[in-house]
């Protein structure tokens, strides 16, 4: 019974916050249940909130940030892949501008939040990939290609004689200490 009494405040708040032209979405973690409690947990939240989602730990997030170490590779794919298809119109317009877009926009702008609210740089593997998606675009915008070194003096600073993109790889320690 009292299960449900914590749950009637969180009733109250929600009918007052939802508006009927929002949808609204229900998820609920369950965190350090057994499967007996967990059923019933379940069936005592899905009575009250009928499009209630339970989603599997390795899918638990919290405003964009992945909730535990299992997720962060997860949500750095998915960056790599929205970088990726935003990207593609990019050689449509002209190289100057869409360098400054990819690398002032597109590239680390969009992946600081992650980068700060979870421990990223445990992914190696994700950042690297998320570092060659952002090397092969600009290799396409600006018609070169790169090499090792060359993509090294590329990644520095401006004033330090490079284009000025960073490395995911190179950011994700730091942004996770800040």
């Amino acid at each position: 019974m009292i299960q449900y009494f914590v749950l009637l405040p969180i009733l109250f708040v929600m009918h007052h916050v939802s508006s009927p032209h929002t949808s609204v979405k229900y998820e609920l973690l369950l965190i350090n249940h057994t499967d007996i409690n967990k059923s019933q947990t379940c069936k005592l939240f899905q009575d009250q909130f009928p499009s209630l989602s339970i989603p599997e730990p390795i899918h638990w997030q919290l405003l964009g940030s992945p909730l535990n170490l299992e997720s962060a590779p997860l949500h750095l794919k998915a960056k790599t892949k929205v970088l990726a298809s935003i990207t593609e119109n990019l050689e449509l317009i002209e190289p100057h501008q869409a360098f400054f877009i990819l690398k002032n926009c597109l590239s680390i702008p969009k992946l600081t939040y992650l980068l700060r609210s979870a421990p990223c740089f445990k992914c190696k593997e994700e950042l690297e990939a998320f570092d060659t998606a952002v090397r092969i675009k600009t290799e396409k915008i600006c018609n070169v290609t790169f090499g090792k070194d060359s993509w090294s003096q590329a990644s520095l600073p401006i004033p330090h004689g490079g284009l000025g993109l960073c490395s995911a790889a190179d950011l994700s320690l730091p942004c996770f200490l800040s």
